[in-house]
C-alpha cells in the first residue's frame, strides 16, 4: 500500500505542475493509474522448482497526447508519449520478491473521435529495479534474475472508454518482460502477462476530429545500405563476475514498402570472448566466432529506427544455443549518413547480451517529405 500511495502522490504532484503549462503546449498532458494481476510464465526447465505465481501490481502514467495534424499524418491515428513508473509484488517474495521500475512508452490511439477506441502501447526504454536477486547460497531458486538492475519491456493492447472529454476508462491485456541483457547469469528472466483495469484524465479537454485516412509520402531514397560496429560485455559462467568483450558488424540492405515499413535483410559477424573463454577452460579447442544471416521488419520514423530481426547461424561451431536467436534494436540518427543504436539479443527467452552500436549508411537515410497527402475520409 505504500507504493501505491507514493504513485498516487507522485501523479498529483506532477499534474498539478503540468496542468499550468499545458495551455501553451501542442499536446494535452494526461495522467493514468491502473492496476495489474497475471500471471508468471515459467518459460525455462531451470523456472520449473518455482511455485506457481500471480504477479500483482500498480502502474503511474504520465503521458503527452498529441492532437495536431502533424501527429495525425504519422499513423491516421492520434499517437501519445509518455513515462510509466511501476510496481509489481511477484507473488513470491521470499524468491523473486518485488520490481519497480520506469518505462518509456509510445502509443497509436486508433478510432479518437469515439467513446469507444483502441490503442497500442509498446515500451521498450526503460530501468527496474529487483530486491531479491539471485545469491549462490541465500537465495539460489532465482534464476529469473541474478543483477538488482534491469531493462524491462512491456506491450500492451488497450480497449478505451471515453464517458467525457477529461476522463478514459481502461482494459488492457499486457505481456511484461524483466531482463538484464545478458549482463550477469542466471538470467532466465521473468515474463508475466497482466490484465489491468483503470483511467487517465486530462487536465484540460480534449477534443479530436476525424480527418479520415492521410497517406505518409515515401522517403526520397527507398533503399538502405548500412554497416554496424557493435560492442557488448557478457561473463562466460553464471557464477562469475569477470565480463568478457563481445564485438560484430553487420552488414544490411532494407527496403521501404509501406508508410513506415521497411524489410531488412543482412549478415552479423560476431567475436565472443565469453565463448572463447569457455572453448579454452573446457578444453572444446573450437572456433569462437559465429557469422549469420537476418531478416526482419524495421519502422523508419525519421531520424529514429525501431527493428526486429531473427538471425539463423551459418557458422558456429560451438552451438550451445540453438541455430536461431531474435534481435530488437532502436537507432538514431546522428548525422546524414552516421547513426547510433542499442540492440538487445536473445535466443529464445533468454537474452544474450545488450550492445551499443555505431554505424553508418550509403546514401542519406530518411528524408521524407514534411507535408502528407490527405486521402479522401473513408
Amino acid at each position: 500500500m505504500r507504493c501505491l500511495a507514493l504513485l498516487i502522490a507522485l501523479c498529483l504532484v506532477t499534474g498539478h505542475a503540468q496542468a499550468q503549462v499545458d495551455s501553451l503546449r501542442k499536446s494535452v498532458f494526461s495522467l493514468g493509474l491502473m492496476g495489474h494481476g497475471g500471471y508468471l510464465l515459467k518459460h525455462s526447465q531451470s523456472l520449473a522448482p518455482l511455485k506457481e505465481s500471480y504477479p500483482w501490481g500498480f502502474q503511474a502514467d504520465l503521458g503527452w497526447q498529441l492532437v495536431t495534424e502533424k501527429a495525425y499524418r504519422f499513423c491516421s491515428c492520434y499517437p501519445r508519449l509518455g513515462f510509466s513508473v511501476n510496481y509489481f509484488n511477484f507473488d513470491n517474495g521470499a524468491v523473486l520478491g518485488n520490481a519497480y521500475y520506469l518505462l518509456g512508452y509510445i502509443e497509436p490511439v486508433f478510432f479518437l473521435p469515439r467513446r469507444f477506441n483502441l490503442s497500442f502501447r509498446l515500451a521498450l526504454l526503460g530501468v527496474s529495479f529487483q530486491d531479491r536477486p539471485f545469491h549462490e547460497t541465500e537465495n539460489p531458486l532465482n534464476l529469473a534474475y541474478s543483477t538488482y538492475v534491469a531493462f524491462p519491456l512491456a506491450i500492451e493492447l488497450g480497449l478505451n472508454y471515453r464517458p467525457s472529454d477529461r476522463l478514459n476508462l481502461r482494459l488492457s491485456f499486457n505481456y511484461n518482460h524483466i531482463s538484464n541483457g545478458g549482463i550477469k547469469d542466471p538470467n532466465k528472466g521473468l515474463n508475466f502477462p497482466t490484465v489491468s483495469l483503470g483511467g487517465h484524465y486530462t487536465f484540460r479537454p480534449v477534443r479530436f476530429t476525424l480527418k479520415g485516412r492521410m497517406r505518409r509520402p515515401p522517403p526520397e531514397k527507398k533503399n538502405r545500405w548500412e554497416i554496424e560496429f557493435s560492442n557488448a560485455f557478457k561473463n562466460a559462467y553464471p557464477a562469475e563476475k569477470a565480463q568478457y568483450w563481445v564485438f560484430g558488424i553487420s552488414t544490411s540492405y532494407s527496403r521501404w514498402f509501406h508508410r513506415s515499413s521497411a524489410a531488412a535483410m543482412g549478415f552479423h559477424w560476431e567475436m565472443d570472448n565469453a565463448r572463447r573463454m569457455r572453448s579454452v577452460r573446457e578444453g572444446l579447442g573450437v572456433d569462437h566466432n559465429r557469422l549469420s544471416l537476418t531478416v526482419g521488419h524495421e519502422f523508419w520514423l525519421g531520424r529514429v529506427q525501431f527493428g526486429q530481426y531473427v538471425g539463423f547461424y551459418l557458422y558456429d561451431r560451438m552451438p550451445t544455443n540453438g541455430i536461431w536467436y531474435h534481435r530488437h534494436k532502436l537507432s538514431v540518427q546522428i548525422t546524414e549518413f552516421m547513426f547510433m543504436a542499442v540492440s538487445l539479443k536473445a535466443h529464445r527467452q533468454v537474452a544474450d547480451y545488450l550492445d551499443l552500436r555505431l554505424g553508418f549508411n550509403i546514401g542519406a537515410r530518411d528524408k521524407a517529405k514534411t507535408q502528407g497527402t490527405q486521402g479522401k475520409a473513408k
